[in-house]
């Protein structure tokens, strides 16, 4: 990294960086591990030859008891949930805090060849499964760093904007909807009676709800990008600065 006498700010910005992509990455690994159990709960299964109960397993793995195959897949899925949930729920609450504190410095607070202290934050930090906004910060092409945004015209902005959000809400549905769905698949598979019922019931809802907590601020967090997104930034713009670099009144 090049560096100047605005090293301080730059050393933070890389710091919050490098946080914010380690919350990322632990995301992104509970849920590609949330996402294999499920696979396996939801692939079809079928009987076993001589095997009354028993079902095959994906992948030649061979076969299992069918009743303890659907109860472990279960509370694998519970658990994972909630660690997922867990870890996403620190992931939002560390880009809020960094974006946050990025907002509080000037335009030209780097020292690396004077990028914009969000530019140099975006380009240092890792990505995650759900980040979709750079996609259409890229149709913007010429347009799409903030040196040029004010010269982004109208329709490009509401082009760019119309294509974040449904690239938003998909990636949405397939975060949360794939383990909610495997959550409620599996449970209707367990077959288990008596005070173990209502304990898998117990730990369903939670799990249930841990994601569906995510799901909805996630959907918060939607209504801050989109401004930012139709203002030229990905997060954060703030509103005097954005209405200043694109002439809106």
């Amino acid at each position: 990294m090049i560096k100047t006498a605005d090293k301080p700010a730059d050393e933070v910005i890389e710091k919050l960086a490098k946080a914010v992509s380690t919350q990322a990455e632990v995301v992104n690994r509970i849920w590609l591990g949330l996402v294999t159990v499920a696979i396996v709960g939801l692939l079809p299964k079928t009987p076993s030859a001589g095997f009354t109960g028993d079902v095959d397993l994906p992948f030649g793995l061979g076969h299992v008891e069918g009743a303890s195959f659907h109860l472990i897949v279960f509370l694998m899925i519970v658990v994972l949930a909630i660690a997922f949930s867990a870890a996403h729920a620190q992931q939002v609450r560390a880009q809020m805090l960094a974006q946050d504190f990025i907002d509080t410095l000037p335009n030209h607070a780097t020292g690396t060849l004077g990028m914009h202290p969000r530019e140099l934050f975006d380009l240092l930090r890792l990505p995650s499964l759900n980040r979709v906004a750079p996609l259409a910060q890229l149709l913007r092409w010429r347009s799409q760093f903030y040196s040029s945004r004010s010269s982004c015209p109208a329709w490009l902005r509401i082009v760019t904007t119309l294509y974040y959000i449904p690239l938003k809400l998909t990636s949405m549905v397939v975060f949360f909807g794939l383990p909610a769905f495997s959550l409620y698949h599996s449970y209707k598979l367990t077959h288990v009676a008596g005070y173990l019922s209502w304990l898998l019931i117990i730990g369903g809802l939670l799990a249930a709800s841990a994601l569906f907590l995510m799901c909805f601020v996630e959907l918060v967090y939607l209504k801050r990008l989109v401004p930012s997104i139709w203002h030229g930034g990905e997060l954060g713009v703030k509103a005097s600065e954005a209405v200043t670099a694109t002439g809106d009144k």
